[in-house]
């Protein structure tokens, strides 16, 4: 949920729900129950490491140093938080934990809505995020969203998630880009004048818009 409940607090907004699915993944199986997340705004996330639920989400762009109750430190404004339980269905199981990825603004980009995505990938962490570094660069004023990622620590013993804040490297190459075979077009890392035939989504095709048309790769 985002929002606030009708019997909310700025502090406690009360829209945020958890609930069990059936076996089939489509039924529900239990009462809908609250996970009480401070200064909740958006971006809600539910990940499962070592036995443990853990809730991320991206707290609003309030001064939350006029309530806080909780043994970690205050949290910066649209910064992404995070809370974990071994019994999501208990509102009352629900640890805060704290501040694991601060907004774009704070590390060095424009100010915007702060979103994630934690992934794990061949035993890595991955953090999806959004700035806005590209829309200068394009002439574009509004809110143009590029995707970014980064390594990010997780220790899964602790379920502790490393704070950090993006950056504009990204990460090593997870494996080199072998140029002697067909490349999915997903693999692109910048282009010039070039179009897509999305006629077949699963396997779109790159085409030359003009002379001098360009797309590179990384890590060939």
């Amino acid at each position: 949920g985002a929002g606030m409940a009708s019997d909310g607090t700025d502090y406690m907004p009360g829209s945020n729900r958890i609930v069990r699915l059936g076996e089939d993944m489509v039924s529900i199986d239990s009462e809908f129950a609250e996970i009480p997340a401070p200064y909740h705004f958006e971006a809600s996330e539910l990940n499962y490491i070592n036995d443990t639920y853990v809730y991320t989400y991206n707290n609003d762009w309030s001064d939350h140093s006029a309530q806080w109750d909780y043994d970690c430190p205050v949290p910066s404004s649209c910064s992404m938080v995070y809370m974990t339980t071994k019994t999501p269905l208990d509102p009352t199981s629900w640890e805060m934990k704290g501040e694991y990825f601060i907004n774009p603004g704070t590390a060095g980009f424009d100010y915007s809505n702060n979103h994630t995505h934690l992934h794990k990938y061949k035993g890595e962490y991955y953090i999806f995020y959004h700035t806005l570094m590209l829309k200068r660069g394009m002439g574009i004023t509004g809110s143009y969203r590029s995707m970014n990622v980064d390594k990010i620590n997780v220790d899964e013993e602790t379920v502790t998630i490393e704070k950090i804040g993006g950056t504009k490297k990204g990460p090593d190459a997870i494996q080199p880009v072998n140029p002697f075979t067909e490349q999915l077009a997903a693999n692109l890392n910048g282009t010039a004048d070039i179009s897509f035939n999305t006629d077949n989504m699963s396997r779109p095709e790159v085409i030359s818009d003009g002379v001098g048309a360009w797309f590179s790769v990384r890590s060939a």
